[in-house]
C-alpha cells in the first residue's frame, strides 16, 4: 500500500501517564476515521519503545519516534545547551543518522499536529522547547502545523516568546480551557477555545459490570504529598468507610494513571476496616489501554479523584465526578472544564472533606441529568475542533467536507463517484447515463460536467438529474475535457473515481459493484478490468501489439513496474483521496492528456489490482479523427512528458513504448504539420524531446520519416506482390482457359482481316 497520507503527532506521550496516551489515542482514532488504514502516522514521543507497544495498531502504519526527545536528555532538560544541538540540527542536516531521519519525516509528512495536554508552560520547558524545534522543523521545510486541545498556563515571562512563536506560526490554535483570559500575550486570530481532545474518545466495551462502584484516583503532587496523604487518612477513608457500611456502593477501585499513584496509599492501607480492606481494589491503569482505563470510569456510579483525564472521561459520559485540586496548575485546568458542564463538584485538597463528598455522592442523581442537558453544547465545542481539524487535513473545501463529516460520524460517503465531462453529445448521454444508473451498487454519485454544450445535452441532463437524485450537475463555459474532470475531482465525495466519457458505457450492471468490493478486499488503491472496443460494424474483445494490455489474461495484484502501459485509463477505479493528496490531476493538454495522467497514478499507487472482466465499452467510428495542429503539439508535449518520466524512473518498456506511439501511431499525423508554415510550437517540442532522448544530433523526426517511406514502401510492394500473384491465378484459372479458347477463332478471323487490310493499304501507296 502507497500511503497518501502522511502526518506527524507531537505530545507528551510516554511519560507514562493514561490521560496524555488517551489523547493520543483519540487524535489517532480522528485519522483512521478520515483516512481509513491509507495514512501513516509519525509520533514524536519520549519512548519509542513504549509507545510502539501502546499504540499497536496492525491496521495503520504507526512509527514512534524518540528522536526529539533524544536532544532532551543529551543536553539533560538545559535549554541553552538544546539550543546548541538545534543549530547543528539545521545547519548540519547530515551530521548523523537521527538528524537525517528527522529530516527525511519532515520533508515527507504532510501535516505536523501538535496534540493537546498541559505540557507547553513553564512548568516543562524542555518539552515546550521540543515542539518549538518541531515547528521550526515544518516552517522550513513549508508544512503546516496546528495545535489542539492544549493549555499554555502557567506562563512565566522567560517562556512567553517560545510560546508566542509556536502560536504565530500555527494554522489554528485550538485550547481547553480559559488560559486564553488569565495571560497577558498576542493570541492570533486563528485561536479558539473548545474542550480536552479526548473529550469524546471511543469506548468500544459493552458495560458488563454488574454491580455498583466507584473510582478514586489521587496523584502525588510536588510539595502536596503530606497534604494529601493526610486528607487521605483523615477524610477518604472515613468516607469510605462511611459509603460500605450504608451499602451505598459495592466497592470501591483505587486507580493509578501513572507510577506512583497507588503507591500514595501504602501508608494508609492499614488504616482500612476489615470490611473496607475486602472492598478495595487496587488497578493499575499504566498497563491497560487508555480505552480499558476510560471503559472503567464510565462504568462506576461516581469517580471523586485529582486527576483531569478522570474527570473528562466521567462528564463526557454523564458520570458524575468530584475533583479535588491540588496546585495553581491543576485548579486551572479542572475549574475550566468544570464550568463548561455547568458542575461545582471540586474544592482544594486542603478544604475537602468526608461530609462534603457523602453530600456528592447523595446529589448525584441530580446530577446526572444536568450532565446530560449540557451535552449539545459540549458537542458544539467539539463540532468546532473538528471544523478546524478538517480545515486544515483538508486539500480543499470540498475534502474538508468529507473529513468534517467523517469525523462527526454524520457521512454516508458514495463508494463510487462517476466523473462524466460532456460537450454536444444529446446523442450518445442517454446509454451512457442508462448504464451508470442501472449499477447494482447503488451508493453512487453521478457529476455530469457539462463543458458549455450547444445542444440538447444540458436538457438531457436535467432530465435524468430530475430523476435521480444521484445526478449533480456542473455548467461553465468551454474550457476542454481536462478542465472538466479536474473540477469533477474538485467536486467528488465519493471514496473512489470513476471517469466516463458521455459517448462511452458500462458493459452490464456489476461493474462498479465488482470493482469496488475486489479493491476493498485487496487493499488497493487503484482497481481495473478489460476494455472493449465498439465500432459501427464490429466488437473488439482482444487485442494485439501496442495495445495487447489492454486486457487481462490474470486476476491478482500486479506492479505497474510490471505492467508498464499508458492506455486504458478510464476502465479503472481510483482512491479518491490517494489522487487528492498526491496532487494528481488531468494534465490541461488538449490531446493525450489521460496517458500522462494514467502513467502518474499507477507509478504513485505502485500497485493495483487486474480484473479480467471487462469495465469499460469504447464507442469509435462516430466522430472525426483528424487533429488540429494544437492537439498535434499538446500531443508532442505530452509523449514527450511521459518519455521524461520513463526515463527518470527507469521504465524502459514504457519509454519503448511511447517512443512507438510516435513513430508507428501518430508520425503520419505529426509529420504533415512539419511542412506548413507557422509550426515553431511544433519545432520547439521535437527540439525539447530530441534533447531528451538523443546525445547526439540525431532527432526523431528523421526516424518517423523513415518509418513512414518505409511503411508506404512496404505498402506499394505488398500491393504489387498481391497483384502480380492475382494476375498468375487470373491465367491459370480454368475460366481464363475456357474463354481463351472460345475467343481464339473470332481471334484468327480478326488477324485475317487485319492483315488483308494492311496489304491492301500497301498496294495502294504503290
Amino acid at each position: 500500500m502507497n500511503f497518501y497520507k502522511r502526518i506527524a503527532l507531537f505530545g507528551a506521550v510516554a511519560n507514562p501517564n493514561i490521560g496524555d496516551e488517551a489523547i493520543l489515542c483519540t487524535n489517532i482514532q480522528h485519522i483512521k476515521k478520515m483516512y481509513g488504514t491509507n495514512c501513516k502516522i509519525y509520533i514524536f514521543t519520549k519512548d519509542a519503545s513504549y509507545t510502539s507497544i501502546y499504540s499497536n495498531d496492525s491496521s495503520i502504519q504507526i512509527c514512534p519516534i524518540h528522536y526529539l526527545h533524544q536532544i532532551t536528555l543529551r543536553k539533560n532538560f538545559n535549554i541553552e545547551e538544546m539550543k546548541k544541538s538545534e543549530q547543528i540540527l539545521f545547519h548540519h542536516p547530515d551530521s548523523d543518522l537521527e538528524t537525517k531521519i528527522l529530516h527525511k519525516i519532515f520533508q515527507e509528512i504532510d501535516i505536523l499536529h501538535i496534540i493537546g495536554g498541559g505540557y507547553l508552560n513553564s512548568l516543562w520547558p524542555d518539552i515546550l522547547y521540543e515542539a518549538v524545534i518541531a515547528a521550526r522543523l515544518a516552517k522550513f521545510y513549508d508544512k503546516k502545523y496546528i495545535l489542539t486541545g492544549i493549555s499554555i498556563f502557567p506562563l512565566e515571562y522567560v517562556h512567553k516568546k517560545l510560546v508566542q512563536e509556536l502560536l504565530n506560526g500555527a494554522e489554528y490554535i485550538d485550547f481547553r480551557d480559559n488560559c486564553m483570559e488569565k495571560l497577558s500575550i498576542n493570541f492570533p486570530p486563528s485561536c479558539q477555545v473548545s474542550i480536552d481532545d479526548a473529550i469524546y474518545m471511543e469506548d468500544i466495551y459493552p458495560n458488563s459490570f454488574r454491580v455498583q462502584y466507584a473510582n478514586l484516583l489521587f496523584h502525588n503532587w510536588n510539595e502536596y504529598t503530606e497534604v494529601i496523604i493526610d486528607k487521605i487518612n483523615t477524610e477518604i477513608i472515613p468516607f469510605m468507610e462511611k459509603c460500605i457500611s450504608k451499602d451505598e456502593i459495592h466497592h470501591f477501585n483505587i486507580l493509578g494513571f501513572s507510577k506512583g499513584d497507588i503507591e500514595l496509599w501504602n501508608h494508609s492501607i492499614p488504616l482500612f476496616s476489615e470490611q473496607l480492606s475486602s472492598s478495595v481494589h487496587f488497578i493499575d491503569l499504566t498497563v491497560k489501554t487508555p480505552v480499558e482505563a476510560k471503559h472503567l470510569i464510565t462504568c462506576a456510579s461516581f469517580n471523586i479523584g485529582s486527576r483531569y483525564h478522570m474527570a473528562v472521561f466521567s462528564l463526557s459520559e454523564n458520570i458524575p465526578v468530584f475533583s479535588v485540586i491540588a496546585s495553581e496548575y491543576y485548579h486551572n485546568k479542572l475549574e475550566s472544564l468544570h464550568q463548561f458542564f455547568n458542575s461545582k463538584s471540586y474544592c482544594s485538597i486542603e478544604t475537602v472533606s468526608k461530609d462534603q463528598l457523602h453530600d456528592f455522592v447523595l446529589s448525584c442523581p441530580e446530577i446526572k441529568p444536568k450532565l446530560k442537558d449540557i451535552q449539545p453544547n459540549i458537542h458544539l465545542l467539539y463540532e468546532n475542533k473538528c471544523h478546524l481539524i478538517a480545515q486544515a487535513y483538508g486539500v480543499n473545501k470540498t475534502d474538508a467536507g468529507i473529513l468534517e463529516r467523517k469525523l462527526l460520524d454524520s457521512i454516508e460517503m458514495p463508494k463510487i463517484t462517476v466523473i462524466i465531462p460532456i460537450y454536444n453529445q444529446d446523442a450518445y448521454i442517454r446509454e451512457c447515463l442508462d448504464s451508470v444508473i442501472s449499477q447494482t451498487l447503488k451508493e453512487i454519485e453521478i457529476i455530469c460536467i457539462d463543458d458549455g454544450s450547444t445542444d440538447y445535452t444540458l436538457s438531457v441532463l436535467n432530465e435524468y438529474a430530475w430523476k435521480d437524485h444521484r445526478i449533480k450537475i456542473i455548467s461553465h463555459p468551454n474550457h476542454g475535457v481536462a478542465y472538466s474532470r479536474n473540477t469533477g475531482i474538485e467536486h467528488a465525495e465519493g471514496e473512489f473515481l470513476f471517469f466516463l466519457d458521455p459517448d462511452d458505457w458500462l458493459p452490464d450492471n456489476n461493474v462498479f459493484k465488482d470493482m469496488y468490493d475486489t479493491a476493498k478486499e485487496n487493499h488497493v488503491l487503484i482497481c481495473g478490468g478489460s476494455f472493449k472496443e465498439y465500432t459501427p460494424f464490429s466488437c473488439v474483445e482482444s487485442w494485439s501489439g501496442n495495445l495487447s494490455k489492454y486486457t487481462f489474461e490474470k486476476e491478482g495484484i500486479l506492479s505497474y513496474r510490471d505492467y508498464q502501459f499508458d492506455y486504458g485509463w478510464v476502465r479503472f477505479i481510483y482512491n479518491r483521496e490517494f489522487i487528492l493528496y498526491n496532487n494528481l490531476r488531468i494534465p490541461s493538454y488538449k490531446f493525450f492528456e489521460d496517458p500522462v495522467f494514467f502513467v502518474r497514478a499507477m507509478h504513485k499507487a505502485e500497485y493495483f489490482y487486474a480484473m479480467k472482466r471487462f469495465t469499460y465499452c469504447y464507442r469509435t467510428g462516430h466522430k472525426s479523427n483528424e487533429l488540429s495542429y494544437n492537439k498535434i503539439v499538446d500531443l508532442l508535449n505530452a509523449i514527450t512528458e511521459n518519455i521524461t518520466f520513463a526515463i527518470e524512473n527507469d521504465y524502459n518498456e514504457l519509454l519503448c513504448l511511447e517512443l512507438s506511439r510516435l513513430k508507428e501511431d501518430y508520425a503520419p499525423k505529426i509529420i504533415n504539420y512539419l511542412t506548413v508554415e507557422e509550426n515553431n510550437e511544433l519545432r520547439d517540442a521535437f527540439h525539447n524531446l530530441n534533447q531528451i532522448i538523443f546525445q547526439s544530433n540525431n532527432k526523431i523526426e528523421y526516424q518517423m520519416f523513415e518509418k513512414i517511406i518505409y511503411n508506404d514502401k512496404f505498402t506499394i510492394d505488398n500491393n504489387l506482390q498481391l497483384y502480380n500473384s492475382e494476375l498468375k491465378r487470373i491465367y491459370t484459372s480454368s475460366t481464363w482457359k475456357l474463354g481463351n479458347f472460345l475467343l481464339r477463332v473470332p481471334k484468327k478471323i480478326k488477324l485475317y482481316y487485319q492483315e488483308k487490310k494492311r496489304c491492301h493499304m500497301q498496294q495502294s501507296q504503290l
